[in-house]
């Protein structure tokens, strides 16, 4: 009996013949990949754990104003200092929605913020920083 090499066969759309990719070419290829610097895949989220104290709004209804009391930084997150004042949307716990008004705490009370961003490149305007401020229940 003959054993034949494992192959993977592609089909692309106007080719007229099929790629045949042997289990070596595919490992060549895998291996090309895994050895991209990490930049090419990904950036990593950055993270402050952040206490404020919510504070009356000034002007515009559609932020929460806050004073942070005390900051907590993971790795090597650039985080506001304590003193400085935030003013931010507030979002869910995962991210995913923002808190309606009604469900913002009111001034004077104090509460846990998680601050998390990450730098990378925008469309049509160079170096920007995607920032996420959510709520979190204690």
């Amino acid at each position: 009996m003959k054993w034949h090499k494992p192959q993977v066969i592609l089909q692309l759309e106007g080719c007229i013949q099929p790629m045949v990719l042997t289990a070596t070419r595919l490992l060549i290829i895998s291996l090309f990949l895994l050895l991209l610097p990490r930049a090419a895949w990904s950036a990593n989220w950055e993270i402050c754990d952040l206490t404020v104290k919510v504070q009356e709004p000034s002007s515009d209804v559609h932020l929460l104003f806050t004073k942070i009391v005390s900051v907590k930084a993971k790795a090597q997150a650039e985080c506001p200092q304590a003193g400085d004042t935030l003013n931010f949307d507030p979002e869910t716990e995962d991210y995913q929605s923002m808190i309606p008004r009604k469900n913002w705490p009111t001034a004077g009370k104090t509460v846990s913020v998680r601050y998390r961003y990450l730098d990378g490149t925008c469309k049509n305007s160079g170096p920007c920083r995607i920032k996420h401020f959510s709520l979190i229940k204690k």
